[in-house]
């Protein structure tokens, strides 16, 4: 693992009430780099300014995701962040709470800033892993779902609440929906769904797909559709574009025929 994916290991730890094997290579990582520590040791600073500073006391949702998603523009696009129109636009509000907006600006540069070793090259040859990565993380993490609902609908809605495009969470056939997070592919928030039986569990992903580069997955033709197929540690993922959206389903078993009938 390179630095960034040990700090977004070591970063979503406290998730895990169990060690895995990833974490414990990336505790060991730590103890040998002083980057990572350094990093560590000032995430940490500013989680206790802003719990000091702030207390109880937030910037509205709205605020909050307009700070991000400007930021996750910006990062994608290299275009302006827009955060300085925020403030001109909702004048009254943002000036209420400007320290809390500041400080969810620093602490959401802080996040960004473990991606910062992945170049658009490793995106590229990196997704597939990433997402299998993710699977296999939520898989074994003590809370696997942020919000538990079989009803596709109610988590569509809870999604749509938390980010900045329209997730539509359909059925899957033969699979019964166990629930959604919120997730992170390099520098953009995902949905993340959770299906099951008996047998086999599958998590489908769901982000904005503007700059997601999936040239260096393998290209198959299923039922007059075009797929992106990858695969590592036992674990396969088929990834497609439809309108502006990136969908990607991962399971251990072939996936293939789930993303052909959508």
């Amino acid at each position: 693992m390179n630095c960034g994916k040990i700090r977004k290991t070591l970063l979503e730890s406290s998730n895990l009430e169990i060690l895995t094997a990833e974490l414990a290579q990336a505790k060991a990582h730590l103890h040998e780099c002083a980057a990572c520590r350094d990093f560590l040791q000032q995430h940490e600073a500013l989680r206790r300014f802003l719990k000091e500073r702030l207390g109880g006391e937030s910037a509205p949702a709205s605020v909050r995701e307009e700070v991000l998603t400007a930021i996750a523009r910006h990062r994608i696009t290299g275009a302006p962040t827009g955060v300085a129109n925020v403030s001109r636009r909702r004048t009254g509000e943002v000036a209420k709470y400007a320290v809390a907006a500041a400080v969810l600006l620093a602490v959401a540069l802080s996040i960004f800033y473990y991606f910062a070793p992945f170049k658009p090259n490793q995106h590229k040859q990196s997704i597939a892993a990433e997402l299998i990565d993710d699977h296999i993380r939520y898989r074994l993490s003590a809370q696997v779902v942020e919000q538990a609902t079989t009803d596709p609908t109610a988590l569509s809605q809870w999604f749509n609440n938390r980010l900045d495009f329209v997730a539509q969470i359909p059925p899957l056939a033969g699979f019964e929906l166990a629930g959604g997070r919120l997730c992170y592919l390099f520098d953009r928030r995902l949905a993340l769904a959770f299906y099951q039986k008996p047998d086999q569990w599958v998590s489908l992903f769901i982000s904005r797909g503007e700059g997601i580069d999936l040239s260096a997955m393998e290209k198959i033709g299923v039922s007059g559709k075009v797929l992106c197929r990858g695969d590592g540690k036992g674990y396969q993922v088929v990834a497609w574009k439809e309108k502006d959206l990136l969908y990607a389903l991962v399971s251990d078993r072939n996936v293939v025929n789930l993303a052909a009938s959508w």
